[in-house]
């Protein structure tokens, strides 16, 4: 036996000995295990607690508010009778403090009321006019406040007490 030989041998013996290795420790038929699934559980995991942390923080309105049962009509008109009352107390206001009539309801408040105006008319007389849906109510500066409001305050309360049980 030549060194040649020798070294054959020794190879021969080093691959039988590996490969004996590897399948007494992964027998053929099971599949080698790999860190694949593990990562992706731990990453789903992750993205779930961010989640729920927003969740818990933000407090988002379509989780935690129930949704709003839609107003009667009656509700609505006197949900809009008593805005335009307010409004009409507002103008009031504004006029005693600077003695002049406003421009528009933005300049009385803050934020008027979407669908609320501040109409004037020919004769000078000026009004404040309120629309929700096919409703509309108008309150002009000779009337009386008190008999366009109504009772719609006692049906919003009561409106409210209902809703809230």
């Amino acid at each position: 036996m030549d060194e040649r030989e020798r070294q054959e041998l020794m190879h021969e013996a080093v691959r039988g000995a590996v490969a004996s290795e590897a399948n007494r420790a992964h027998p053929r038929g099971r599949p080698v295990p790999s860190p694949r699934p593990q990562r992706t559980l731990a990453l789903l995991a992750i993205a779930a607690w961010l989640v729920v942390a927003w969740i818990w923080i933000a407090r988002p309105a379509f989780l935690f508010e129930a949704a709003a049962a839609p107003l009667s009509p009656a509700l609505q008109e006197a949900g809009l009778r008593y805005g335009i009352y307010l409004e009409r107390a507002a103008v009031a206001t504004f006029m005693a403090d600077s003695g002049r009539l406003p421009i528009s309801l933005s300049e009385v408040t803050d934020d008027p009321e979407p669908g609320h105006a501040l109409e004037f008319a020919a004769d000078g007389s000026w009004s404040i006019v309120g629309r929700e849906g096919a409703l509309e109510l108008r309150l002009t500066e000779r009337m009386a406040a008190d008999s366009f409001l109504g009772e719609s305050l006692t049906l919003l309360r009561q409106g409210t007490r209902r809703s809230s049980q």
